[in-house]
C-alpha cells in the first residue's frame, strides 16, 4: 500500500474516533456518563478541565511542554465507573499502527492528567487500526495501556 493511501486511512481512522466520541473509552473501561474533552476547546465539557489545566500552568505545576503533550492527545474522556467513587479519565490516542512511541506518549499524557487530578482514576487507551506486533502489545500490557482495535471501515 502506498504511503499516501496509508496517510488517508490514518486520517479516516482519526475521524472515526472523533465521530464515535466516548464509545471506545466507555467500552474499554465500562465507563458511563462520559464527556469528550480536549485542551483548548471551548465547549461545556472542556470548560472545567481547561480551567484546571491553565491554573496549573499559571502556578507552575505543569510546564508548557506538558500542556502541549496533552493538547496533542486525540481525545480525553471524563466519566464514571461502577464501583469507583472517583472521577475516571481515559486518555485516548488513535494511531493507525501501535508503536512503543505511541505507548510512551499515551502513558505520559495519562500521568499529566493524574498530576492535575490526583484523586481521579486515569486510564491510557490506544484506539488503533492495523494489527499490533508482539513487542508493542507486550509493552502495552506491562504498562497498563488498553488496546482497542477500531472497526474495519
Amino acid at each position: 500500500m502506498a504511503t499516501r493511501d496509508l496517510d488517508l486511512l490514518a486520517m479516516v481512522h482519526k475521524h472515526a474516533l472523533y465521530m464515535r466520541e466516548c464509545r471506545p473509552a466507555a467500552g474499554a473501561f465500562n465507563m458511563f456518563y462520559c464527556e469528550r474533552m480536549k485542551p483548548g476547546e471551548e465547549d461545556d465539557a472542556s470548560e472545567e478541565f481547561n480551567a484546571t489545566l491553565y491554573k496549573a500552568l499559571d502556578e507552575g505545576y505543569i510546564s508548557h511542554a506538558e500542556l502541549e503533550m496533552l493538547g496533542s492527545a486525540d481525545t480525553i474522556v471524563k466519566g464514571r465507573k461502577s464501583g469507583i467513587d472517583a472521577t475516571v479519565y481515559a486518555v485516548v490516542d488513535a494511531p493507525f499502527r501501535v508503536t512503543i512511541e505511541h505507548i510512551d506518549n499515551v502513558c505520559q499524557r495519562a500521568a499529566i492528567i493524574g498530576k492535575l487530578f490526583p484523586d481521579a482514576v486515569v486510564y491510557p487507551l490506544l484506539y488503533y487500526y492495523a494489527k499490533v506486533d508482539d513487542a508493542p502489545a507486550l509493552q502495552a500490557m506491562k504498562r497498563g495501556v488498553a488496546l482497542q482495535r477500531s472497526a474495519q471501515f
